[in-house]
C-alpha cells in the first residue's frame, strides 16, 4: 500500500465505498475534528501514568474511529460498520459517575493548567465540543448524520471535563 496515491491532488478524496467528495465538504472537517480529538487523546494517554485511566482513554479513541468509520462510510455499502449506539453513551455516563464520586466540582471557573496531564485532556475535550457543534451542524442540513454521535460527543466533553479535574486535584 503507497503512502500517497496521487489521487488527492485535484483536491478529492476517497470515503469508504468508493465515493469521492471534495476535500472541503463538510464530512471531511468532521472527521478532521474527531481525529485531531483522537490524537490529543492519544497524547494525553501516552503521559498519563494510571492505568484505569489509560484504559479508558483507549477505549474512547476507539470510539472516536467508530465514529469516524460510520462518518467516512455508507451503511448500505458497509453493512458491518459497528455504529455508536446508545450503549456506548450509557458507559460514558457510568465512567462520569465513578469520577464524579472521586472529585469536588469547582464552584467557579478553574484555568486549565495545574497538571500537564489535565491540560491534555482539557485540549482533548475543547477538540471533541467542537466536533460536537460540527455534528449537531450536519445534522440540521441533513448529511446523514447518526444523532447518537452528537449525545456520544456531548457526553465525553462530559467525561474529559471531570476526568481533567480528577487529574488536577489528585
Amino acid at each position: 500500500m503507497a503512502v500517497f496515491t496521487r489521487k488527492g491532488d485535484e483536491g478529492l478524496t476517497d470515503l469508504w465505498g468508493g465515493i469521492r467528495i471534495r476535500k472541503d465538504d463538510p464530512i471531511i472537517e468532521m472527521l478532521g475534528l474527531l481525529d485531531e480529538a483522537s490524537a490529543f487523546v492519544g497524547l494525553a494517554r501516552s503521559v498519563i501514568e494510571k492505568e484505569d485511566l489509560q484504559a479508558l482513554l483507549l477505549r474512547v479513541q476507539d470510539d472516536l474511529a467508530r465514529i469516524m468509520a460510520e462518518i467516512a462510510s455508507s451503511k448500505s455499502r458497509n453493512p458491518g460498520i459497528e455504529y455508536i449506539n446508545p450503549t456506548d453513551t450509557d458507559w460514558l455516563e457510568k465512567q462520569i459517575s465513578e469520577y464524579e464520586n472521586n472529585v469536588q466540582l469547582p464552584e467557579r471557573f478553574i484555568p486549565a493548567g495545574n497538571t500537564y496531564e489535565g491540560a491534555l485532556v482539557d485540549v482533548s475535550r475543547t477538540i471533541v465540543r467542537k466536533a460536537e457543534r460540527y455534528a449537531v451542524r450536519l445534522i440540521k442540513d441533513q448529511k446523514g448524520i447518526n444523532k447518537n454521535i452528537c449525545i456520544y460527543l456531548n457526553r465525553l466533553s462530559s467525561l474529559l471535563f471531570i476526568m481533567r479535574i480528577y487529574l488536577d486535584t489528585e
